[in-house]
């Protein structure tokens, strides 16, 4: 993981397009996403102090809207606020972290903790014992990617839920069903004889 600090320390990485791209993962709108974006984006904005009045007139937004926006940010644990004497600055690390963990999931050989707890962080909200006994099921009917698959078309919602987990799942798993099927008859075929 050093590394790409590194690479994102040193601009190889693209904070900005890291967040415009992988914001739904984490539960971010886009209009929090895009304030977070220019405030990667604004050279100004780097490695200073502001205070909200300078910060609205930099990114040419209403006080009021800044305000709205860093609170928001705050309540959903993705920017870090240090206030002093009025002026500002950002600490958007966790963010940056929760972020790259969207493109990691656990391999199918992780236990089965370590894939419920990151199916629970990719979702944002708590599963019963049923849910997760149902999870543990899916697993153990080597189907793993279809799971990872379904959680992530599923984070992408934006009010998700067990149901629509439930729902993707059940749909990749009939595609994969009627695939596999499909392939025993290919396979089936005599090709010498057609």
């Amino acid at each position: 993981m050093e590394i790409i600090y590194q690479l994102l320390e040193d601009g190889i990485i693209d904070k900005e397009q890291l967040v415009l791209k992988r914001h739904k993962y984490i539960g971010l709108k886009k209009q929090e996403a895009i304030f977070i974006a220019k405030l990667f984006k604004n050279k100004e904005i780097k490695e200073h102090t502001f205070s909200i009045s300078k910060l609205a007139n930099i990114l040419n937004l209403s006080e009021e809207s800044i305000q709205v926006l860093i609170r928001t940010l705050i309540a959903s644990n993705c920017l870090k606020v240090i206030n002093k004497d009025k002026q500002i600055t950002f600490d958007f690390n966790y963010t940056i972290v929760k972020l790259l963990e969207t493109y990691w999931s656990p391999s199918k050989n992780s236990s089965l903790e370590k894939q419920i707890i990151w199916i629970k962080e990719i979702l944002g909200f708590e599963l019963n014992e049923e849910n997760e006994k149902a999870i543990a099921h899916w697993i153990n009917e080597d189907s793993w990617e279809r799971v990872v698959l379904a959680v992530k078309k599923t984070s992408l919602v934006k009010n998700n839920s067990w149901p629509l987990l439930l729902n993707a799942y059940e749909s990749l798993n009939r595609s994969a069903t009627h695939a596999d099927k499909e392939l025993k008859e290919i396979m089936n075929i005599n090709w010498l004889e057609v």
